[in-house]
């Protein structure tokens, strides 16, 4: 009962384990599968739930990974995360915990407090925020339209863009925001940049610009397919 009421005042102190991650950019309302092996984060994920359930995903750089000898830093991880509840969480072939997580809200780094057995972090809430109803019913439309497009030029099952139009229409603007920055396959760079942004409405509208750009590179694969030489020694 002490470790739950004190892990109930560091979520209230804006404190929460962090845990370190590798090119994933997590966004509120979206649930993903993290495998957990090392002993730390183990026995991050079990306090956590016991607690709290709150953790704080933030990407580290690159950089980092060339110097493992030390635990990174504040200045070693990109500085917008999000806190992430943990779901659910089960034994993974006696490697871990296989954890489910979703993404709650977004956060800016402050401060990594070097603690033992893993680190925290001290951080800002993000404002996620939303324009008129009619806008976001307006934006909506355009994601689910753009997306519908290029999973076709992609050769995606109709059966299966149907139950995703489905599933997505029944979605909040936002959700739909966020779920398709997530699984479109945008440049890790670019979801940094579209998880700054506070306004959802720039979000959605940088979100819709890159899926045109997407649609428009394979209509001009379908063009010039036609002209490849069939021998591969021709130029």
């Amino acid at each position: 009962m002490v470790e739950k009421e004190k892990n109930k005042k560091l979520i209230e102190e804006n404190i929460m384990p962090i845990l370190p991650v590798s090119n994933l950019v997590m966004l509120p309302g979206v649930r993903i599968p993290i495998l957990i092996i090392e002993e730390k984060y183990k026995k991050m994920v079990f306090d956590t739930v016991s607690s709290s359930g709150f953790v704080g995903i933030f990407s580290v750089k690159q950089s980092f990974f060339r110097q493992r000898e030390r635990e990174p830093k504040a200045n070693d991880f990109f500085p917008i995360g999000c806190a992430g509840k943990i779901v659910s969480f089960s034994e993974a072939m006696r490697e871990g915990y296989s954890v489910l997580i979703e993404g709650i809200f977004r956060v800016k780094l402050v401060e990594v407090i070097q603690d033992e057995p893993y680190d925290k972090v001290k951080f800002e809430i993000l404002p996620d925020i939303l324009p008129p109803e009619d806008e976001q019913e307006r934006l909506k439309s355009a994601i689910i339209e753009k997306a519908v497009l290029f999973l076709r030029k992609i050769g995606e099952d109709p059966a299966r863009i149907r139950d995703i139009v489905q599933f997505a229409s029944a979605m909040r603007f936002e959700e739909v925001v966020n779920w398709a920055v997530f699984l479109h396959p945008l440049k890790f760079n670019t979801k940094l940049l579209l998880l700054e942004e506070n306004r959802v409405e720039e979000r959605a509208k940088k979100l819709i610009e890159e899926i045109k750009k997407d649609v428009f590179y394979l209509d001009l694969l379908e063009v010039f397919r036609p002209l490849k030489p069939k021998d591969p020694r021709v130029n």
